[in-house]
């Protein structure tokens, strides 16, 4: 099993159950989930594959 694999079952059972919490923000497995898929079919649609590297610069923050 993956990271995915894991998600994937949250969202199967409790989609609504918060993923992340933070200061006022909360955002549910499915929510996250969404935002996931969305960002693969971005990245997929610029031309990264399996194995293309992508590196992220940034603080430590929920949108990260």
């Amino acid at each position: 099993m993956n990271t995915t694999d894991f998600l994937n079952i949250a969202v199967s059972i409790c989609p609504e159950r918060d993923f992340l919490v933070f200061e006022n923000n909360r955002l549910s497995y499915e929510e996250v989930s969404d935002r996931i898929n969305r960002l693969a079919h971005v990245l997929s649609g610029l031309g990264v594959t399996r194995g293309t590297r992508v590196g992220i610069l940034s603080v430590n923050c929920p949108q990260y």
